[in-house]
């Protein structure tokens, strides 16, 4: 990662998808689109871009015999660790005995452990329906107890019983969502029963 980025703000006036086509046929970096200005971030000089946007208004006020006001803005700024801020926002949780953490941080002792990474599918105890759901796992699973998971998003309720033996089917009706409890569960090292894409009326049990 280069120490410095840099940053142009193209904020035309008027003809607004003029620039805009402009920039993305000249721009191989993300463009971001906010508040009527065109925004071009990147760890390359943007010099010769903002000299093709300026000799674009120069050519529209010729064509169309008219100013064409349009600010343009180069800035250089300092870069950041963006993970590592990232990061620092996830943070981890304790439930009862249980201690959901990312894989960037370190396990309890005395605790039962559930790694969980953020991703798509939510659930990491933040919420107030998964914490109280947690607890009231803790209180109630047991060892052999048989449990379903209906809506599994992460994995984590159903984690959390198979950390306390229960034996544990899980399903959801988004795809994404079941194959990446399913990982999660390998990740903690605890035995998934079964698993199936839908509700719990589509279950073959």
């Amino acid at each position: 990662m280069n120490k410095y980025y840099y940053e142009l703000i193209v904020k035309p006036e008027v003809y607004y998808e003029l620039f805009l086509e402009l920039i993305n046929s000249i721009v191989n970096d993300a463009i971001e689109e906010l508040n009527g200005s065109i925004i071009i971030r990147s760890e390359n000089k943007l010099d010769d871009v903002r000299e093709g946007v300026e000799a674009f208004k120069q050519e529209l006020t010729n064509a169309f015999n008219t100013s064409i006001e349009c600010k343009i803005i180069l800035k250089k700024k300092k870069n950041q660790d963006w993970i590592k801020i990232y990061q620092k926002s996830i943070k981890p949780i304790e439930v009862g005995d249980f201690y959901i953490y990312p894989s960037w941080e370190k396990p309890k002792k005395n605790k039962q452990n559930i790694l969980l990474d953020p991703a798509l599918s939510f659930g990491r105890g933040h919420h107030e329906s998964t914490n109280s759901c947690l607890l009231l796992i803790n209180k109630y699973v047991k060892a052999n107890n048989s449990v379903a998971d209906i809506g599994c998003g992460s994995g984590i309720l159903g984690i959390a019983c198979a950390k306390l033996k229960a034996k544990v089917d899980i399903c959801d009706i988004d795809t994404l969502a079941v194959e990446n409890a399913k990982k999660n569960f390998k990740l903690n090292n605890v035995k998934l029963n079964n698993s199936w894409i839908g509700s719990a009326c589509d279950s073959n049990l």
